[in-house]
């Protein structure tokens, strides 16, 4: 966070002043703001006042000190000589590599549409929750053309496969919009996970993190790109997650979103979890 920003409701109209600059969120959306405005606020600690300029803006958003403004105002102390500079002499005495050079190096990380982990994940029902057919949910008419699309990708490699056979369970799949226009499916199996059995295996709190990055020099953050369909199901599991939409059942091959074991299987199956 670059600037401090304030809703308008916290100051006086008279106060605040025209401004060209634009905000851009966390999710690459710009917002106009309505002006800029000097405040005096205090920190309790220090019992220091601090005239802090805000961006103000007509939306209720939570009010956000930016990083300047809250070490200026001893609220943070960064250490500067704790921080270490990477390789910045090759870098710069070498050529910059384009994306598709860095790809092509590192192809066996990034060829495929889809990665996979080590395994076959099985599921285990319990018995004595009986199977469920969810009643068919409509799909908007708008989206029909798009659905079809990805049902047909997600089929090409592998994600999906149809159902052409009588099954025990199928679940509801929900179809939601990303920002792109693309669309994401997820399972919503509410009578499944009553079903599934949990393998309660512990998800680690930054407590347990913490201790072992005590002497870590260099970090790095990495998304795997959606990562539950890197676990394969076997044949009995993926029966389980079948889903109806208006051309025709499918299953999942791969774990998909919205199952309630997903995130402790995923965390059990990555490589180094």
């Amino acid at each position: 966070m670059t600037v401090n920003v304030l809703p308008s409701k916290y100051v006086n109209k008279a106060d605040i002043k025209p401004t060209k600059r634009v905000l851009q969120m966390w999710n690459k959306t710009e917002l106009k703001p309505e002006g800029i405005c000097r405040v005096t606020i205090h920190n309790p600690k220090n019992r220091k006042k601090y005239s802090v300029e805000f961006i103000i803006v007509k939306e209720n958003l939570t009010p956000l000190l930016g990083a300047k403004a809250i070490q200026h105002m001893e609220l943070i102390e960064v250490h500067e000589e704790n921080f270490e500079k990477v390789a910045t002499a090759k870098i710069a005495s070498t050529k910059a590599q384009t994306a598709e050079e860095i790809i092509d190096e590192y192809s066996d990380v990034f060829e495929g549409d889809l990665g996979t982990l080590e395994g076959i994940q099985h599921l285990d029902v319990d018995p004595s929750v009986p199977p469920s057919i969810a009643p068919s949910r409509r799909v908007p008419f708008a989206i029909k053309p798009k659905l079809k699309t990805e049902l047909e990708r997600l089929t090409d490699i592998g994600v999906l496969m149809p159902v052409d056979e009588p099954t025990d369970w199928v679940s509801n799949l929900v179809v939601a919009t990303k920002e792109s226009g693309d669309l994401r499916l997820c399972l919503d199996p509410q009578q499944l996970n009553r079903a599934l059995k949990r393998e309660r295996y512990p998800l680690p709190v930054i407590d347990d993190v913490l201790p072992s990055l005590s002497r870590a020099k260099v970090f790095t953050k990495i998304d795997a790109r959606n990562g539950y369909w890197h676990v394969q199901l076997d044949d009995e599991s993926s029966k389980l997650t079948t889903f109806d939409t208006p051309y025709g059942r499918y299953r999942w091959k791969r774990l998909p979103f919205g199952v309630s074991v997903a995130s402790e299987i995923f965390q059990e199956t990555e490589p180094g979890a």
